[in-house]
């Protein structure tokens, strides 16, 4: 991979980055209010409701502390298709599913 690809994908990677981490937020303020909130409330444990600038923020600092996502762009063991499936895999499709089935508990459990 050359330099201007190396440059171009970095600028890629966090034009992307953006969404994905807009979506872990939504996802993580969406299980904590219908998740955590409702069962401290059986407890009677005051937990507040999470926003999304709040799950924003949090997601932000804690990514900061938490190993990254890494897929290596060695040439030689993946191709692009490979990468890019893998981080549609990790970035969007991880998230909804998570989403989907904390719905499913939030509706049907609580």
């Amino acid at each position: 991979m050359s330099d201007s690809d190396k440059g171009l994908a970095f600028i890629v990677s966090l034009i992307l980055y953006t969404p994905c981490l807009m979506l872990d937020s939504f996802v993580g303020m969406k299980l904590w209010n219908w998740l955590l909130v409702p069962s401290a409330q059986l407890y009677e444990i005051a937990v507040p409701v999470l926003t999304f600038g709040s799950a924003f923020c949090l997601y932000f600092v804690l990514g900061y502390f938490t190993k990254a996502r890494y897929i290596d762009l060695n040439e030689n063991e993946m191709d692009g298709e490979k990468v890019w499936a893998s981080l549609f895999i990790i970035s969007w499709a991880k998230p909804l599913m998570i989403l989907f089935f904390g719905w499913v508990v939030h509706n049907f459990i609580f």
